[in-house]
């Protein structure tokens, strides 16, 4: 539940539901809208109440942010939660001082490694999230290899490429994939998922177990 409470926690705090808070409570909660914005929610809760509000009409038109970009709903649910919790005490959501930061890789789900950080797409391929004890994802990456890559050609580097002088080699990092695997990827082609992810250049394709 810990980990729930923090999602949220933040959420509330730092993304879209900052019109929702108000001073001496810790708010948990998460904004929500539904196609071309007809319905506007905002659901909520503290360690006193809960609360959800929507805001939509009977028949269904476009709701618009106010001039603060604040969703309505959010705004709503203070103006009912923030009295109600006069003189009641401020309690925590999760025990913060027990989480600890660890490097996930995003492309194995895994321990980050220094090759995680050396992606050849020169994307960050890792997140620090914050865990309790216990918690930690099991093993290394698993998916990252990090291989002599010539820029100037655009892949691996070959004896080819150090026969000359101004091609530009640098260790990077490519992600091992089965043959399988970008085909499964390249089937989200519709979600443009294929050009992103099954690009030649950063794939190292392994052979498919027997």
């Amino acid at each position: 539940m810990d980990y729930m409470n923090y999602c949220l926690f933040n959420a509330a705090n730092n993304g879209t539901g900052g019109a929702a808070i108000f001073a001496g409570q810790n708010i948990a909660g998460k904004t929500g809208t539904t196609s071309s914005n007809r319905d506007r929610w905002f659901c909520g809760y503290t360690t006193h109440y809960t609360a959800a509000v929507w805001c939509g009409y009977d028949i269904p038109e476009q709701i618009y942010l106010t001039g603060s970009s604040a969703n309505p709903a959010a705004r709503l649910w203070k103006a009912v939660m923030q009295p109600i919790h006069d003189g009641l005490p401020r309690e925590g959501l999760y025990n913060g001082n027990a989480f600890h930061s660890v490097g996930v890789c995003l492309d194995s789900g895994k321990k980050a490694t220094a090759a995680c950080s050396a992606d050849v797409r020169g994307l960050e391929r890792v997140v620090y999230v914050n865990v309790y004890d216990g918690d930690e994802p099991e093993g290394t990456c698993d998916k990252h290899v990090q291989v002599d890559y010539c820029v100037t050609g655009g892949g691996v580097a070959t004896d080819y490429c150090y026969m000359f002088s101004d091609a530009q080699i640098e260790s990077r990092s490519l992600v091992k994939l089965t043959q399988a695997e970008v085909d499964e990827i390249k089937a989200a082609d519709g979600f443009g998922l294929n050009d992103i992810y099954t690009a030649n250049y950063y794939v190292y394709l392994i052979q498919q177990p027997e």
